[in-house]
Formats: C-alpha cells, sequence, structure tokens
C-alpha cells in the first residue's frame, strides 16, 4: 500500500468499524464517543452483545456489515485480537488501529499474540498501527476524527504530534489543551508491529494540515529510510521536525575493542542521525512546546538577519545579551535606526542593541521602538522584553505586539518575553491568539530563535553527493579474504595499512621484520628515525603490552627494542602468534586526531573525528556521523569539535591542514560504504601537518564482523 493510500485511510478515511463499541464504561466507550462526536463518516459499532450503540446499529463482525469499511478501531481483550484480524482481512478493509493492550510491553505470551497479529497483518496487506496505543486524531477545520480514549479533543492546529509512549502522548495533548495550543493531527505509535516512526513520517509528509512535526521518540527501526524520509521533510518540503528522544544515558554499552566503539553510546549515534536530518533535538517537554509553538506561529528568521531585543529594563537585556553569544546568535546592527530612536527615548536610555527604553517606558514608546526595529534592513528577529512597571500595562503592550507583528508583513520572527506572574493571564492569551511566542524570561526566547536560525540554515545549505575516489577495493578485498581464511575478524596493523594505501590515505614508510637482521636491514632502507611495535593478531592494544617503542636512532636502539619488543609480547601473552616487529618511519610533528568508524545495527556505519591524545582519552571531543558522508558535511565535523582552534593555530602557529582531514574522512566514508562488513576502525593518531602539508596515518585498527552477521 502506497503512503499516499494510508494517508487516506488512517487520516481521512471514509467509514470506521469501532470493534469493541459499548455503552459501558471503558476504553470501547470511549473511543466510540469521540468518534461520533465530530466524525462526518459512517461509523459502524460491532459489539456481539448490543443491537444498537448509541443509537447507531451494532454488527456481530465487521463481514456482517454490508458496506466497503476503511478503517477498524480494534478495543477488545488481548486474546481475541488475532481472530479480529482475521476477520478484518476477509472483510478487506486496509487499516486497523490496534488500541487493545497486553501484548509485548506484559510477558512473551503478549509477544507471542502480537507477532501472530503481524503475521495476519502481512497476509492480508492490512497496514496496523499499535498495539497497546491510545489511537489516533485527525483534527481539521472540516471534521475532527478523534479516535482515541483520551478524554478531550484539542482544538486544531498546525502541529502534528507522534508518540512511541501513551503516557506522554495523553499528558502533552491535556498540557497543549490548557496552553491553548492546536494539532493537526496526534498519532500514538504504541508497539509498533507494523506502522513505526518512518511509515508514519509518510503519512504526515504531504499532510496539507501540518506545518510542524513533533515526535516522541524511544527507538527508531529502520535508521536510513528515516534519514532518507526527515531529510525530504525538513529539506525539501521545509517542515520542522522536533524530537525528544529518550535515553540519553549509554547505559548497557559493552566493551570495545576500538576507541570509536568505547566513545559511541547509542545517544551519540542519534545524535549524529539528527544533525544529518535537519532534526531539532530537545531535552524537555517545554522545549518541546516551545519549539513547536514559534515554528507554528512565526516565519522562520531569513540567514545574515540579527536579533533585536527591545527592552525597559538594563539587567534583563544583559542577561539576553549573554544569551545570544552563549548561542552564537548574531545580535542586528541598528546603526540606522540609532537617530530615529534616541528621539523616542528619553536620554539615559539607549538606542543601541540591547534597546534599552528605559523603566517608565507605556505601551506606546514600545510601540514605536518596535516599529522602527522591524524597519531596520539588519533585524531578522525580535525580542520584545519587559518587566513589569507602573507605566505599562502588561495587556496593552500585549495588543502592540501583535499589531506590530501583523502590520509589518515582512516576514520577521517575533516573540516576547514577559516577566512577571502576578501581571496575569490574559496578556498571555491575546500573545497566543496573536501568533506571538511567549516566554516568562529572555534566555528561552533566545534559544528558540536559536533552533529557528539553525532550521533557516539547513533549508539553504546546499546539498552536494559524497565524493567518489579512485580507489582499489580489490586490494581491500584480498586482504578480507585472507584474514577470513585464517579464521581472524582483527586485522594486523600492517593489512590494516594496505587497506588504507588501497584507499589513497597517505601512511608512513613500513616494513614487516621477522627477525633482528630483517629489522635492521628494514631501516637502511626507511632511514633512522624509526618506530618499531609488535605484530600480532592476538595482541591488540600493543602499548598495553610493552610492545610499541619510538625515536629510535640507531643500530644498538634498533636491536635492543626489537628484543625487548618481543620478550615483552610474549610475557604479556605467552599464547599468542607473532608475525614479527613492524618497523615505520618515525612520523613528522603534527597536531593528532583520531579517525574512527563502526557499525551500528540500526543505522549503519557511522564515522567519528576528534582530537587525538589527551582529547580523546580524557574530554572525549570527537563528532559522528552517518556515512557516506559528503565534503560540507565532513567539513562541519571538523568544526564541530570544541578544539578546534588548536587545528587553526594558536599563538603564532600556523594553521594545520584541514582541507587534508576533510579529504580523509571523505575517503574513509566511501571505505566503510563500501566495506559493510568493517565493525570497528580507528586510524588513530592520523598526524595532521602544516597547511599544505597533508596528513599522515600512523596507527590502524580494523575488525571485521564475524562472518555469520554478514
Amino acid at each position: 500500500m502506497s503512503s499516499i493510500d494510508s494517508q487516506n485511510i488512517f487520516l481521512s478515511p471514509r467509514s470506521i468499524a469501532v470493534i469493541g463499541a459499548s455503552e459501558k464504561p471503558g476504553v470501547g466507550k470511549a473511543i466510540f464517543s469521540n468518534i461520533v462526536n465530530g466524525y462526518r463518516g459512517k461509523i459502524y459499532p460491532i459489539t456481539p452483545s448490543n443491537e444498537f450503540v448509541s443509537g447507531l446499529k451494532a454488527y456481530k463482525n465487521v463481514l456482517e456489515v454490508p458496506d466497503q469499511i476503511d478503517l477498524a478501531v480494534v478495543a477488545t481483550p488481548n486474546k481475541i485480537v488475532p481472530r479480529i484480524m482475521e476477520d478484518i482481512g476477509k472483510k478487506k478493509i486496509k487499516g486497523a488501529i490496534v488500541v487493545s493492550a497486553g501484548f509485548k510491553e506484559v510477558d512473551e505470551n503478549g509477544a507471542k499474540l502480537e507477532r501472530e497479529v503481524g503475521l495476519i497483518g502481512k497476509d492480508y496487506g492490512i497496514r496496523i498501527i499499535g498495539p497497546n496505543c491510545l489511537g489516533i486524531m485527525s483534527l481539521s477545520e472540516k471534521s475532527m476524527m478523534n479516535a482515541t480514549f483520551l478524554k478531550i479533543t484539542p482544538r486544531y492546529g498546525n502541529i502534528a504530534l507522534v508518540s512511541q509512549s501513551g503516557a506522554i502522548c495523553a499528558a502533552t495533548v491535556e498540557d497543549a489543551i490548557a496552553q491553548n495550543i492546536g494539532f493537526s493531527k496526534v498519532i500514538s505509535m504504541g508497539n509498533k508491529v507494523d506502522m513505526d516512526e518512518n511509515d508514519i513520517l509518510e503519512l504526515l509528509a504531504y499532510d496539507e494540515e501540518t506545518k510542524v512535526i513533533v515526535m516522541y521518540l524511544e527507538d527508531i527501526h529502520d535508521g536510513r529510510r528515516f534519514m532518507a524520509i526527515t531529510k525530504k521533510v525538513t529539506k525539501e518540503l521545509q517542515k520542522p521536525i522536533i524530537v525528544l528522544k529518550a535515553g540519553r544515558t549509554p547505559e548497557g554499552a559493552k566493551a570495545a575493542m576500538s576507541h570509536t566503539g568505547a566513545l559511541m553510546g547509542s545517544d551519540e549515534t542519534f545524535d549524529a542521525l539528527f544533525k544529518q536530518c535537519g532534526i531539532i533535538r530537545v531535552d524537555t517537554m517545554q522545549e518541546l512546546f516551545e519549539l513547536a509553538t514559534a515554528f507554528s506561529k512565526q516565519p522562520v528568521p531569513k540567514l545574515g538577519s540579527g536579533i533585536a531585543i527591545v527592552s525597559n529594563a538594563g539587567g534583563p537585556a544583559i542577561i539576553s545579551t549573554d544569551a545570544c553569544s552563549k548561542y552564537g546568535l548574531r545580535m542586528a546592527d541598528l546603526t540606522e535606526s540609532k537617530d530615529v530612536i534616541n528621539k523616542l527615548i528619553p536620554p539615559h536610555g539607549s538606542s543601541r542593541n540591547p534597546v534599552d527604553i528605559v523603566g517608565d517606558a507605556d505601551y506606546g514608546r514600545f510601540e514605536k521602538v518596535i516599529h522602527e526595529v522591524l524597519s531596520n534592513s539588519n533585524v531578522g528577529s525580535v525580542v520584545t522584553m519587559c518587566t513589569p512597571s507602573a507605566t505599562l500595562n502588561y495587556d496593552d503592550l500585549a495588543r502592540t505586539i501583535v499589531k506590530a507583528s501583523k502590520a509589518t508583513g515582512t516576514g520577521k520572527t517575533m516573540v516576547a518575553a514577559l516577566m512577571g506572574l502576578a501581571e496575569g493571564l490574559e496578556n498571555k492569551q491575546i500573545l497566543s491568539d496573536g501568533n506571538i511566542p511567549h516566554f516568562m524570561y529572555a534566555e528561552p526566547a533566545i534559544r528558540t530563535l536559536e533552533a529557528m536560525y539553525a532550521f533557516r540554515e539547513w533549508i539553504e545549505k546546499p546539498s552536494d553527493e559524497p565524493k567518489q575516489f579512485n580507489v582499489d577495493p580489490s586490494k581491500v578485498r584480498q586482504v578480507f579474504s585472507r584474514v577470513r581464511a585464517q579464521s581472524r575478524t582483527n586485522l594486523l596493523e600492517e593489512e590494516g595499512y594496505e587497506v588504507l594505501e588501497a584507499y589513497g590515505f597517505s601512511i608512513l614508510k613500513k616494513r614487516l621484520a621477522k627477525s633482528e637482521e630483517e629489522c635492521i636491514t628494514a631501516i637502511q632502507d626507511i632511514g633512522y628515525p624509526v618506530v618499531m611495535k609488535i605484530s600480532s593478531p592476538d595482541i591488540v592494544h600493543k602499548s598495553d603490552a610493552g610492545g610499541v617503542k619510538i625515536g629510535l636512532k640507531n643500530e644498538n636502539e634498533a636491536r635492543l627494542a626489537f628484543r625487548a619488543i618481543i620478550e615483552n609480547a610474549r610475557m604479556y601473552e605467552p599464547e599468542a602468534k607473532i608475525s614479527g616487529v613492524l618497523v615505520q618511519e618515525m612520523a613528522r610533528e603534527g597536531k593528532e586526531t583520531i579517525l574512527g568508524a563502526k557499525f551500528d545495527p540500526v543505522l549503519g556505519q557511522l564515522i567519528m573525528f576528534g582530537l587525538g591524545g589527551i582529547y580523546v582519552e580524557v574530554l572525549k571531543d570527537v563528532v559522528f556521523r552517518l556515512a557516506p558522508i559528503e565534503g560540507s558535511e565532513a567539513a562541519r565535523m571538523i568544526e564541530s569539535v570544541r578544539t578546534i582552534k588548536l587545528l587553526e593555530g594558536v599563538r603564532g602557529e600556523k594553521q594545520h591542514d584541514l582541507n587534508a582531514i576533510k579529504e580523509s574522512l571523505q575517503r574513509l566514508s566511501q571505505l566503510i560504504t563500501d566495506f559493510q562488513e568493517i565493525e570497528e576502525l580507528d586510524i588513530n593518531p592520523l598526524i595532521v601537518l602544516e597547511e599544505g602539508n597533508g596528513v599522515r596515518a600512523i596507527d590502524i585498527r580494523i575488525n571485521l564482523k564475524k562472518s555469520d552477521s554478514l
């Protein structure tokens, strides 16, 4: 079934059968009553115990209904749901909402029932929402379909709410009603036996009544599909998606062989996914409401424009300026408005941004200054902020803000921060009815603007395709086949270098020496100073085994180092198979960075970048993205690390070769995209030389998936 067909069945069905409809108190009665109250299509109550339900003729099962049915809502005991699904299939009903509980959320018997429901749905081609969900609402000015068992139907709006949790869904709807926030759609997904977040997003993508999508998620079934759909929704269709994702802590993460694996918890993977899809992630329900309201009521500010703050109080104005700095927002240059503003405010006020119109300001002064600020070409958004004063009527000020917003017609974003709980609720209601997002304090208002500016940047960001380098994948396949033939999953370091060379990475001169004499011969070709490392499939962390010696400057040091490395390795792991000692050119001085990759079963291959050494060990200053990445995404990864200044050059240092890092990230992206069998990979360190001199891969670890996981 296409997404358009599903949209018609779930969001605008012509007929609904309510299986479990009843006049007795309970879920069946609640759902049936909600549907009857507002839905304009045909309704068929299905119950074996009543001839009529609320005056409508009832049927014992859907097969008795003489007409075609678009959508079935199932509210019966869990044990009979499979039998009911069989009837739904035989009736050729293509959509079902199963609100019944008692499935996998309860026990294994429930999980078995749920699997049975899913299989029946697949056999008959029934799309299913649920089980264990509240149901769905499809609200519009023409029709109010409330197929849930919530107590109240919210007002119509342009926000779609999608929730994996029924409790969160119920609480959000009731809180929204209290705050006079309306919805276009409310969808409770429940256990997702069939329709998941991706299917729901496809329903909403082209829904003309939905301007903003807010989601509460606990997991994602198919990260790649999620990325494709959400990119389309946010970038092409320009609908913001705001997500509250539960589970920020990395509990349950197991130890990994690489830094990448150890650093990458589930939360980091979702952060990477959301950033690449233009999704706005929030941490609290309050932020969810604030952003949804702002995006639904106000235009997204234009890029290059700044924020203007108009306030009657100096202290809060300074706090708001600090907030702009914190969130990286630009304050608008109001120089061209300076003379006009100075004529409107007392001499001890300030016409600079933030504009301080002084504590004795009335709404008339606010009105004139706001009008001037809105007319300034440098201004893209305005925060009207005030504290209570005997000279100021908040209700009149609220009307002034609404009037100014409607009068300009410039598409500029307006928000308000009116402090003082004792000023009553009417001013808040006036602002809300006038489509002005309002906040108690300035910082959440500015945080909201930061999200809106970021979304505008996402929309206008040019799209480019991942670069394809001239590489040798056949060489990599040979290496991997050789490793598999030896029943290994981890590559030796020298095998890792073969892989890197095949994909065009810059590496140091190297030679594997199986004896002390081979070691000296290798050094004669490489030249001093050198680094020497143990080569063993059984020793992953070489330094821990005493298997690394650096800065060796002559033959005597090299011979002693060779003997010590072999002896240390045998003491560390007596049964280890030792292939020899890898002799390597000593790297030139540069900045240490780390490139990594890890396979995630939900999202696929992820790529990591950060500064090496203490910055990865202690500060964990790394960023993740899903592969493949394009050049602009690679550049953003580099810019996103907190320690970027160390690469750009500090205290007289020259800038390091950021373009070479960018190319290395793209080459790594191509490698792990071409070879999905790579489980984990670390290039640590990748030494970055001064600008124009490139990078050098100094150490490489690659671990493959087990054969049965391919």
